[in-house]
């Protein structure tokens, strides 16, 4: 379910923008940039659909299916607007806020180890404060991705009962 008004999911932190990849878009030249950031290094551990992308057309219908099945917004560095990576934000089934949101993010290798993540999700964090429709935000991470793991729990983050073989779950709380 997209969120109600993912318009409002643009915000911005010291170094990052945030904003939605929307029809305001050039998506032929975001597919170039997403080539970069859809390293084998990056997209490893995820579905299938998600490797091998490594010419425009194939970026290209990568960003279409994220537009159709998710609310997708682009993180960019401020200073010179490149694409560093991506939030996918999931509503749950209730057509009334507060949501409960379901959220991933990649981050391209070369920013990796840079404070980045951290950043991008306290933003997303304060962003779900002020927006008055998220309830609360929950996300898995692979359990040998230690960067994620302790990106999550600096923000705040609180490890959930269960998980699966290969993930941990994780949730914070927003109202």
């Amino acid at each position: 379910m997209a969120l109600t008004n993912p318009i409002s999911c643009n915000f911005k932190t010291d170094r990052l923008v945030v904003q939605l990849l929307g029809n305001d878009v050039d998506l032929n030249l975001m597919a170039n940039q997403t080539i970069d950031i859809l390293s084998p290094e990056v997209t490893k551990s995820l579905p299938p659909g998600w490797q091998d992308i490594t010419n425009q057309n194939k970026a290209f219908d990568w960003l279409n299916d994220r537009i159709n099945e998710s609310v997708c917004l682009l993180i960019r560095l401020k200073s010179e607007q490149n694409l560093i990576g991506f939030i996918f934000l999931y509503a749950d089934d209730k057509s009334e806020p507060p949501l409960d949101i379901r959220f991933g993010y990649l981050i391209g290798k070369t920013y990796w180890g840079k404070g980045f993540g951290t950043e991008v999700l306290k933003g997303f964090v304060e962003w779900s404060k002020k927006s008055g429709v998220v309830n609360r935000i929950e996300g898995g991470v692979e359990k040998v991705n230690k960067g994620s793991i302790t990106v999550l729990e600096r923000v705040g983050f609180s490890r959930m009962n269960g998980s699966h073989a290969d993930n941990y779950f994780y949730e914070k709380q927003i109202f």
